[in-house]
């Protein structure tokens, strides 16, 4: 639904959070439409219509995708409720993709705000990156968080649904994020921290760096023993190879071809026996762009699954402006190096 006052024209003031980010995204992408955007406002149109117009070219130009603009956390007095955490209105002529604001970290478990996508609709009321992963995740858990014209995903980290439930979420107030209620943790916040959570914090660090080493170590002692028993299958083949030549060579010539065939496969056995699989790298960096955590690694981007911490499929490149080339090929280490 388009946002509209009761006359049924467009509203002046409208969402403010969209507006905000409408103007925001023309300012950063077509800084040429304010004029435009400022003849209109002069002409008695609505502000909603005319950074909604602006909005929309900037966003096609952009290859389908609304720039990330940061959304202010629910503020004031008292705990939020579920539906501070909800758009109030939704403007159904753009994507209805549901995107996730930076977490509210004023929550013993950190929980999000969801943002409209906004960008150009490609189709059934998706931008194209919305489709693909409707298309690949739905009713499971991933980098598609549904429509904002729904109830959020079960699985999704949003009051109200069944996983803040399972939680039993306990509000710790502002100073466990930023004073203004935003999505950034200020630095008076941060200096408040307390001695005991520092210490946790630096725990939690070394059982993790912990883990890593351990688990670092045993990918290397499985490869190495792997690799050697690839080797003792490999020279074992090779003497079986070597005997059954030798076999064939003092037999008779109707016999010899049968021994050679087995030589050859034998031979092909060592082959294959030589091949060591090799640990896929994870290494690279998690980053939260447009609403979606994926993996950097080089500026190549893959589907992240921030529950499990698992890496998925090759998505694009990310563009220098922070968005993302979805038709850009993987690049290669050896590539990036060349480069």
């Amino acid at each position: 639904m388009s946002t509209s006052n009761a006359a049924g024209s467009p509203s002046v003031v409208g969402d403010a959070e969209r507006t905000y980010a409408q103007l925001l995204h023309i300012l950063h992408t077509e800084p040429s439409k304010l004029a435009e955007l400022s003849a209109l406002l002069m002409g008695g149109k609505g502000i909603s219509k005319a950074a909604a117009a602006a909005a929309d070219s900037a966003s096609v130009k952009s290859g389908g995708r609304a720039k990330k603009v940061p959304v202010a956390l629910p503020s004031g007095d008292g705990i939020p409720t579920e539906s501070d955490y909800r758009l109030t209105e939704i403007d159904e002529t753009v994507c209805v993709g549901r995107n996730l604001s930076e977490p509210d970290k004023r929550w013993s478990v950190a929980v999000f705000r969801e943002v409209q996508c906004a960008a150009a609709i490609s189709a059934d009321g998706l931008c194209e990156g919305c489709s693909k992963r409707a298309a690949k995740y739905t009713g499971k858990a991933g980098p598609w968080h549904g429509r904002v014209t729904e109830e959020p995903p079960a699985w999704l980290h949003m009051l109200g649904t069944e996983w803040a439930a399972k939680k039993d979420l306990k509000w710790l107030g502002a100073d466990a994020s930023g004073s203004d209620g935003g999505s950034v943790v200020s630095a008076e916040s941060s200096a408040k921290m307390s001695k005991a959570e520092e210490k946790d914090a630096e725990k939690a660090k070394k059982a993790a760096e912990k883990e890593a080493d351990k688990a670092k170590k045993a990918a290397e002692k499985e490869a190495e023993k792997a690799k050697k028993a690839a080797e003792k299958e490999a020279e074992k083949a090779k003497k079986a190879a070597e005997k059954e030549a030798e076999k064939a060579a003092k037999g008779t010539k109707k016999a010899a071809p049968k021994k050679a065939a087995a030589a050859g496969g034998a031979e092909t056995v060592s082959a294959k026996a030589n091949v060591v699989a090799e640990p896929v790298s994870t290494k690279g960096e998690v980053e939260l762009i447009e609403g979606t955590y994926y993996l950097n690694k080089n500026g190549n981007l893959y589907e992240w699954d921030e529950f499990s911490e698992s890496a998925g499929d090759f998505i694009g490149r990310k563009r220098p402006d922070g968005t993302i080339d979805m038709d850009a090929e993987e690049v290669t280490a050896e590539e990036s190096d060349s480069d």
